[in-house]
């Protein structure tokens, strides 16, 4: 199954990566995503305000939709796929409302990302992206990720980072140490205690370049191939051939 989405929607109405994500996981029909998308239900808080439930929900997102199949199973498949993209949005919605609560009054109290949360993102990204050689020397350590995150809640972007700053797995970053970071002071900490990371060549230059462009995407800051991503590391690769 496609994991990415590949409708071709009309200018200025294309909806955001998070939606998209639940159109494709739920194999939602490319007219179905144009219409809603036309009608201007292209982000998670809107589609999750379709409806106090799933039923309310398929009632209005039918009046979106309009044309609705007229074999009885088709139409009733298709209402069971917007009821699940419905309740999982309305799911989405919340946890983000919580986190940004959060957020407002402390970005410390944001949590860590969870060893469940952690293997999916890293499922989903190799889903993505099949034709990556996942490897230890460039899958991104998972506190570096949690200090990327929480740095861009707390500043509004994403900071600047040195090379030696910039964990892999291959590092060796994980266990204890990342059981203690419960808040950013925490992780600076870690951090500051681990800076001196070695970077003995050229090879892990570009890992570690590509470490932190696959953990920006597995953070939904960047899309490698829509944000040219894969052109710069390509571009990177041919300089180092030099």
């Amino acid at each position: 199954m496609a994991t990415l989405d590949v409708t071709v929607y009309a200018p200025g109405k294309v909806p955001a990566r998070e939606l998209s994500l639940y159109f494709v996981a739920h194999d939602l029909e490319p007219d179905i995503r144009k219409a809603l998308a036309d009608a201007g239900v292209r982000t998670i808080a809107l589609m999750a305000a379709m409806g106090a439930d799933e039923d309310k929900a398929l009632d209005n997102l039918k009046v979106v939709v309009g044309a609705w199949p007229t074999v009885a199973l088709d139409g009733i498949i298709l209402g069971c796929k917007l009821k699940a993209i419905h309740v999982e949005c309305k799911a989405t919605q919340k946890v983000q409302t919580e986190e940004q609560i959060k957020t407002m009054e402390d970005p410390e109290k944001v949590p860590g990302i969870k060893e469940p949360d952690w293997n999916q993102m890293v499922a989903t990204f190799k889903g993505n992206h099949p034709e990556i050689l996942w490897n230890d020397s460039i899958e991104p350590n998972r506190t570096f990720v949690e200090i990327i995150r929480r740095g861009r809640l707390k500043h509004g972007k994403i900071l600047n980072y040195n090379l030696n700053q910039v964990w892999v797995r291959a590092d060796g970053i994980v266990g204890k140490e990342q059981q203690l970071s419960k808040t950013l002071d925490d992780l600076l900490k870690v951090t500051s205690s681990f800076k001196t990371v070695a970077v003995p060549d050229a090879n892990s230059v570009l890992y570690r370049i590509r470490g932190f462009l696959y953990a920006l995407e597995m953070l939904g800051v960047m899309n490698l191939a829509k944000d040219t991503g894969f052109k710069y590391l390509k571009d990177l690769d041919n300089f180092a051939r030099r």
